[in-house]
């Protein structure tokens, strides 16, 4: 999917955090839309956000070495939840993409991060990719959808 398609299929709902760059975000989601992972997010997954949501925010954010999974859990909750109300998103769409050593404990703990500032009936979905140019780093890639 190019990401001229898919930022016209956010149809203008969708605002990137300002701590990242819209073209890496899009390319992120474009990179876990078509590619296989452990655990995949479908563009109808993606559709259901967008058409269940009117305003959305996204961010990708790395981490590498010790506790990166951490890092990057405090990366998005803390800017994210700085310009929007985390806690009445509806809606979440997450991937964690990481080099051949992400463990599921890893993935854990950054869906622990966005668990907590939920609400238990919001609808979640999320995925994990191995990818093995990332080497040591993590990313995840988030957006958040509220009606």
């Amino acid at each position: 999917m190019l990401k001229k398609e898919l930022y016209e299929l956010f149809d203008n709902k969708l605002e990137i955090c300002s701590k990242s760059k819209p073209s890496i975000v899009l390319r992120d989601i474009a990179s876990f839309l078509t590619q296989p992972g452990l655990i995949n997010i479908e563009v109808k997954d993606l559709k259901k956000l967008i058409h269940s949501s009117k305003r959305m925010i996204a961010m990708s954010a790395k981490a590498r070495g010790n506790k990166r999974s951490h890092k990057i859990g405090r990366e998005i909750i803390s800017n994210i939840g700085n310009i929007f109300r985390v806690k009445k998103a509806t809606y979440v769409l997450f991937n964690i993409t990481g080099s051949p050593d992400l463990t599921l404990y890893e993935v854990n703990e950054v869906a622990n991060y966005i668990f907590n500032v939920i609400t238990s009936d919001a609808n979640i979905v999320f995925g994990a990719l191995i990818d093995e140019n990332k080497k040591d780093y993590i990313n995840a890639t988030v957006i958040f959808g509220r009606k």
